[in-house]
């Protein structure tokens, strides 16, 4: 990288600005700075530049190679430069290089949505021949849709894209496009969803059943001289045992271990949804077990009920993807 810069303002410098520019500039700190302050080394540069150019007419041939020059400088503080040795044999061969970027991601503090969309800029999209864009997400997520696009310059308007549906099976979605402009920009969307299996499909059937569990059960206070027998034919069965078994196979579920961001964001509504359906047992345990007076037996169905109301409202809400989303951005 240092050798390129050093390339760059001895071979493309107007003569008499090369001892001006070279002097005011740290080359080796700006590769430094790259990785440790980048705005302030951007700065800087630009500083020097215009402070040379005071007082100094430029012609228009001059001025266009003191932008370059500039350009290429300012983009070796927030831009690295990959070297790669590759083997003789390869010699005139098209061959393709990945390299991989891990990233956290960017503030969202929603709660409640399924689905979390990200976008990102990429610096550059038309300098290269083609551009391939392959994004992994954690396990525990899925890939809904990744969309590579080209960007002109009036406007940010589409000029192509290329998309890759993930059918919610895959953590991984790969998109190919060829630039038609060097100067146009490029953009990455990425939608991602809880995957099908494990948590999100263990609510599937965990949320409706102890929910129609515990309302059928409140509806059949009210049909007593319908559907039980003479009390004295009933012989006790520990009742309240069996329940306390639904909360400790929920509670199962709650992840005890470390995990990334995105995952404890996208299966919080999941594992809010499972605590409530645990409390909703418990209450119903307690009920069976312990001899409450009416006021108590009453309120404690009450608030089975909406336990289980709210946790099936709000399944159906996070299922059907019903609350508001929009896309966030890292920042550059």
């Amino acid at each position: 990288m240092l050798a390129m810069l050093s390339y760059a303002v001895r071979e493309f410098l107007p003569s008499r600005l090369i001892h001006e520019i070279g002097s005011g500039l740290d080359l080796e700190a700006i590769v430094r700075s790259s990785l440790e302050n980048a705005g302030g080394a951007k700065s800087k540069i630009n500083q020097v530049f215009t402070e040379a150019r005071k007082g100094m007419p430029l012609s228009r041939l001059e001025e266009s190679q003191v932008d370059i020059v500039q350009d290429v400088i300012v983009q070796a503080a927030d831009h690295f430069l990959l070297l790669i040795e590759v083997d003789k044999s390869t010699v005139a061969q098209r061959s393709m290089v990945k390299y991989a970027l891990d990233q956290d991601t960017p503030d969202d503090d929603r709660r409640g949505t399924k689905r979390v969309t990200i976008s990102q800029e990429i610096p550059d999209f038309g300098f290269a021949a083609s551009q391939h864009v392959e994004i992994q997400v954690p396990p525990g997520l899925m890939i809904e849709r990744l969309d590579l696009q080209e960007l002109g310059d009036e406007g940010g308007r589409i000029r192509h894209e290329s998309s890759d549906w993930g059918d919610g099976k895959r953590s991984i979605a790969h998109c190919a496009l060829h630039p038609t402009h060097r100067l146009n920009r490029g953009r990455w969307i990425v939608t991602v969803v809880p995957a099908q299996q494990g948590l999100y499909g263990f609510a599937k059937v965990a949320v409706p059943t102890v929910a129609a569990s515990s309302i059928g059960a409140f509806i059949a206070r009210f049909m007593d001289a319908y559907l039980v027998r003479d009390p004295t034919d009933i012989f006790a069965s520990p009742s309240a045992s069996i329940l306390l078994v639904g909360p400790a196979l929920l509670l199962s579920w709650m992840s005890r271990k470390p995990e990334h961001a995105m995952v404890a964001r996208l299966q919080f509504p999941l594992r809010l949804m499972l605590l409530a359906l645990a409390s909703c047992l418990l209450l119903l345990a307690g009920v069976s077990a312990i001899p409450l007076t009416p006021h108590a037996w009453n309120a404690a169905w009450v608030l089975v009920v909406i336990l289980a109301l709210g946790s099936s409202i709000h399944f159906t809400c996070f299922a059907a993807d019903l609350s508001l989303r929009q896309v966030v951005r890292f920042k550059r």
